[in-house]
């Protein structure tokens, strides 16, 4: 981000490991279905003319001429492109002149909880997808539009811009249920063998919950503000769908801080167990002691170097410092059992 400070607004700042740009066209209406995997700014302006629904989707930053061209071919505003291509940008949505820009950040697909920014700039009968890596994010939406029953197939190009985000937004579910069952595990682990090793893990869960939160929370702030700021382009009988949408991102910003909290209390409850039972072993050394103490005494007295001491002369004394030291041990271990006091399990 500090790459950034002294630079012209709009200025395309493009990282060295940044994939190529490639560009994948499809159209499709109620009748027909077209792609092409792989084609060039200069076919896009004659395929873009024919009629349907056409989906440009726009993989990897690494390309900045043909950026450049597309900006120029489809009036790309210079800023709305550098949010586009200048990631990482905060999720969000803005109304230009030439188009409908929104941004999302949500988990990569396969790459465990690694962040990726998908934009979408959607005009007229076209939409823009822009991903900065080649994944499986959009092949939900890909199936339903090969198929020939498919609503998607039927509606319009606002319908498209909710399938694609509906399938970027699902993407939280399986980070969302894959935290959840680490948490399990770590919290039956806690409570029949108490140990401060799932300390670590419990710290990297709450870390990923976090990063699953940063990303969630504005996403959701930004479709609910969708509702009121993008009548102009979400027709009437899609603006339910994206509702929908926006209860998927509140149901996982409310799942990821519910786990978040579970992994605080089961935090403190692995750590009271340990404070228990290091209280336990205390008392078990400390009845030890406390059995040993008297013992130490008596032999103490007994083992002094004195002339004069009767008991020295007395042929029963050794027996009866043995039967003392056996009486006195063994009712100090009968008091302090009876306490409680060498029981190390929880009961």
């Amino acid at each position: 981000m500090s790459a950034s400070v002294g630079q012209s607004p709009g200025t395309l700042r493009i990282p060295h490991d940044a994939v190529p740009t490639r560009i994948r066209w499809t159209r499709f209406d109620a009748q027909r279905f077209d792609r092409k995997e792989e084609v060039t700014v200069e076919q896009l302006a004659t395929l873009v003319q024919d009629g349907g629904t056409h989906w440009i989707d726009v993989v990897g930053f690494g390309t900045e001429s043909v950026l450049e061209k597309l900006r120029a071919q489809f009036q790309i505003p210079w800023l709305a492109l550098a949010d586009i291509v200048n990631v990482p940008q905060r999720p969000r949505i803005e109304v230009h002149r030439e188009g409908l820009l929104l941004i999302l950040q949500v988990p990569r697909p396969g790459a465990g909880l690694d962040l990726d920014q998908v934009s979408f700039f959607a005009f007229g009968k076209l939409v823009l997808s822009f991903r900065e890596h080649d994944d499986a994010m959009f092949e939900a939406p890909l199936a339903r539009a090969r198929d020939a029953k498919s609503r998607l197939r039927v509606n319009g190009p606002d319908y498209l811009v909710y399938r694609l985000i509906d399938a970027a937004v699902d993407l939280h579910f399986p980070q969302i249920d894959r935290l959840a069952d680490q948490l399990d595990g770590i919290e039956s682990e806690a409570i029949d063998k108490p140990s401060s090793k799932p300390l670590r893990d419990l710290y990297r869960i709450r870390r990923e919950l976090g990063i699953l939160l940063r990303a969630a929370l504005p996403s959701r702030d930004v479709l609910g503000s969708c509702e009121r700021e993008c009548t102009s382009y979400f027709l009437p009988e899609t603006r339910p769908f994206m509702r929908d949408v926006h209860d998927h991102l509140a149901q996982i910003v409310e799942l990821a801080e519910h786990h978040r909290s579970a992994a605080v209390d089961i935090q403190e409850l692995i750590v009271a167990n340990l404070d228990l039972r290091m209280n336990q072993v205390m008392k078990v050394l400390t009845a030890v002691t406390v059995v040993f103490i008297p013992l130490s005494f008596v032999t103490g007295i007994f083992g002094m170097n004195f002339k004069h001491m009767p008991e020295l002369e007395w042929s029963w004394s050794y027996p009866f410092v043995l039967a003392l030291l056996l009486g006195a041990g063994l009712a100090i271990v009968w008091r302090l059992k009876h306490a409680g006091w060498f029981r190390l399990s929880d009961s």
